[in-house]
């Protein structure tokens, strides 16, 4: 699984909008479109961010991710 779709199924598992992700993650729309759509992985920063939003530490979140 790329972070992508991980942020992906994490989303829709959770029933989170993209929306409502920047909200939680202080990241902004266009920067977590951006990682969602392949155009850049993000910054270590952005992703524990993105990590505390759904409530998981770094670890969870990354745990099966292939970085391509």
């Amino acid at each position: 699984m790329t972070l992508s779709q991980r942020i992906k199924h994490l989303r829709n598992q959770r029933n989170i909008n993209l929306n409502e992700l920047a909200r939680r993650s202080g990241i902004g729309k266009a920067t977590l479109s951006r990682i969602e759509s392949k155009k850049t992985l993000g910054t270590v920063e952005s992703l524990v961010k993105i990590a505390k939003a759904f409530q998981m530490s770094v670890q969870e979140f990354l745990e099966g991710v292939e970085f391509e």
